[in-house]
């Protein structure tokens, strides 16, 4: 590890009094040599600065207060133009850095120098701290990701805490986008993966706390399919993207799979028919698509579709 190489932990907070406190000291418990904390206020209404004073006074965090709300990302990019780190870890103020994560994180940039982003595993956690699910997936092959970009949309999603990335990639890919809020993590993660090779490993690095303050189903989907489309175009118009016919796929399959999510049923199923040109056989081994298709397509297109398969067997049950 290069205890030399320094690094930005951004935090933005909004009325989180009663949770932040717990997540700093996840974050000053890494004992990181050259780390600094830099949590941005987005105007609380609380008493979030009363509880964050001592730790000011003590100069263990730097404290940034926005005089109106800006929204979360705007506090990110906030944390970004103050931060003179590095590296960059930006953390929600509701959620825990797993003990060593840092100095995980950090002895993996020497071993893979080319990695502009490195990141591991994660665990959802309720109020209580008592774990509901893992996200420490043994099957993904570990050290750098093949493809990240492609990856990122279906296996290797990084939530924000999970991962950190070297300034000059956030400089040439971008900051976050508040009008994709609530999911500009993925846009952002999105965008970083398509500036910078991608190191990924089965290693505990963060915890996310499900609580009634989360994001409701309705608005995640919602704002799922604007970065659904929103890359999907930027896609169309790229035409150095190595895989292309195959993100086309991944994104349409995503879209369509928000759609049957929604129960917009009749929305998913244009869009599973969509992406099924591109890729069949991923849409079509879905049992509820056999089902929408077999029911719908006419004898002729399911006739295409089982034509365009590598292995035509594969669809002999399916119709």
């Amino acid at each position: 590890m290069t205890e030399n190489t320094s690094f930005s932990i951004i935090i933005p907070t909004y009325n989180r009094a009663d949770l932040i406190k717990i997540t700093l000291d996840s974050v000053l418990a890494q004992n990181y040599p050259s780390c600094e904390i830099i949590v941005v206020d987005n105007c609380s209404t609380d008493n979030t600065a009363e509880v964050l004073q001592p730790l000011v006074d003590a100069g263990e965090i730097r404290f940034i207060r926005h005089e109106q709300n800006l929204g979360r990302s705007q506090s990110r990019n906030t944390g970004f133009e103050n931060a003179t780190g590095e590296w960059l870890l930006f953390l929600d103020s509701d959620d825990l850095m797993a003990e060593g994560a840092l100095s995980f994180l950090a002895s993996k940039i020497s071993v893979y120098p080319q990695a502009g982003i490195i990141g591991g595993g994660y665990l959802k956690i309720d109020e209580n701290g008592k774990q509901i699910n893992c996200a420490i997936r043994e099957g993904l092959i570990e050290g750098m990701v093949n493809a990240p970009y492609l990856s990122l949309i279906n296996n290797y999603y990084l939530p924000m805490g999970s991962y950190i990335v070297h300034r000059d990639v956030m400089n040439a890919g971008g900051k976050f986008e508040s009008n994709l809020e609530p999911y500009e993590d993925f846009d952002f993660c999105l965008r970083m993966a398509r500036a910078a090779p991608l190191a990924y490993f089965n290693k505990l690095v963060a915890k996310f706390r499900k609580h009634g303050d989360n994001t409701p189903l309705d608005v995640f989907y919602a704002t799922n399919l604007k970065v659904a489309y929103k890359n999907l175009t930027e896609i169309n118009n790229d035409y150095t993207l190595e895989n292309k016919s195959q993100v086309i796929a991944e994104w349409k399959n995503f879209i369509a799979d928000d759609f049957f999510n929604r129960k917009e049923f009749k929305n998913a199923f244009y869009s599973y028919l969509s992406a099924a040109f591109y890729n069949p056989k991923k849409v079509l081994n879905k049992t509820f698509c056999r089902q929408i298709f077999s029911s719908i397509l006419p004898k002729t297109l399911k006739d295409k579709l089982k034509a365009s398969l590598q292995d035509g067997k594969v669809l002999i049950a399916l119709f």
